[in-house]
């Protein structure tokens, strides 16, 4: 098989033509059956779209929707867990001594006399 012939066989994105693949920064994002219909690039079950063009397609359309990495390398969360998680990570970096937002809440509170810094 030639090499074109074998680049014309892969998969990719029906909108930017991303090849398929976690190698090329394609996992799969899959949303409900009843969203995908919405947006599919064939109008039925059809279609193949990286996550950046299904985000568009559903941006496009006004779609608010659940949705899940099922490859690559995020795992997917909840809206909430991820927040929380990005909380717990801020507060920690601020206490590591990051000015983020918390490490200056925790300089004015120290500035005021609020926490006792350690001699």
């Amino acid at each position: 098989m030639s090499r074109e012939v074998a680049e014309m066989t892969i998969a990719q994105c029906d909108d930017c033509e991303r090849l398929y693949g976690d190698q090329h920064g394609f996992p799969d994002l899959v949303v409900p059956n009843h969203v995908w219909a919405q947006i599919s690039p064939t109008g039925d079950d059809g279609g193949l779209l990286c996550p950046s063009c299904i985000c568009k397609r559903l941006h496009d359309k006004g779609i608010k929707c659940e949705g899940a990495f099922f490859s690559g390398p995020i795992q997917s969360v909840s809206y909430v867990e991820m927040c929380n998680l990005r909380r717990i990570e801020n507060l920690e970096e601020a206490m590591e001594g990051k000015r983020n937002h918390w490490g200056a809440a925790l300089d004015d509170r120290i500035a005021e006399g609020g926490i006792a810094r350690k001699p």
